[in-house]
């Protein structure tokens, strides 16, 4: 009698130890999904407001979509400000990105008119040929407005300004689309602007002509 005893206890003690792997099982499993859920949300809901009025993306043009709720901030990285949050399953127009595309700008309703996404949490459309910009550098320089008939040129998009004519060199920052700024002057071939930028050592900064529209620059020297 004591053998069976003692087998039906450790059978006993067995079916404890497989309830309890499968109850911590669960638990694994429960906090991994809140882990994930928490990662993916950004903090949105304690980010701000929904943003409201964005403007309709183009039919067939360059736009995100939100797959979780995704704060949108003044700028690209988690330091900057945020404008608001867009919504899950919310479409935005896309003016430029990142050059590692880590971060969307998109086309908001704010005086800067622009905003930026996190590309962790968006699904992006037709994006192939936007404006790529160097987001280490993403503030913006103190560019002064032009007057009525100064030489100037107007982004198109968002648009790196560096400290000379080429891709090579280092950005200031950007301008936003449709900013405008002072011209100074042009290289050799005018394919690059000189534009006014006060704090900058020399004070002029460099845009690439592909980009911009200018007005009255026909006069203008070429900066060596």
């Amino acid at each position: 009698m004591s053998e069976v005893n003692q087998s039906n206890g450790g059978s006993k003690i067995n079916i404890g130890l497989v309830i309890a792997i499968i109850v911590l099982a669960i638990i694994a499993v429960v906090l991994l999904v809140v882990i994930a859920d928490a990662v993916t949300t950004d903090e949105s809901e304690n980010g701000g407001e929904p943003i409201e009025g964005l403007p309709t993306p183009v039919p067939g043009g360059a736009l995100v979509t939100a797959a979780t709720n995704v704060n949108v901030r003044a700028g690209p990285g988690t330091q900057y400000d945020i404008y608001g949050v867009m919504q899950e399953g919310q479409s935005a127009s896309v003016a430029g990105a990142c050059n590692d595309y880590s971060w969307w700008a998109i086309s908001i309703p704010v005086s800067e008119g622009t905003g930026w996404v996190s590309a962790d949490y968006v699904r992006p459309e037709n994006t192939e040929n936007v404006p790529l910009v160097d987001c280490s550098s993403a503030q913006q320089p103190v560019v002064p407005t032009p007057e009525p008939g100064q030489p100037s040129v107007t982004a198109l998009a968002l648009l790196n300004v560096r400290e000379g004519p080429g891709t090579n060199y280092p950005s200031y920052g950007m301008l936003r689309p449709s900013q405008s700024a002072i011209a100074v002057g042009t290289n050799a071939d005018a394919s690059w602007y000189a534009i006014s930028i006060p704090p900058a050592e020399d004070g002029i900064g460099w845009v690439s002509a592909e980009y911009v529209i200018a007005e009255n620059t026909a006069e203008l020297p070429v900066i060596d």
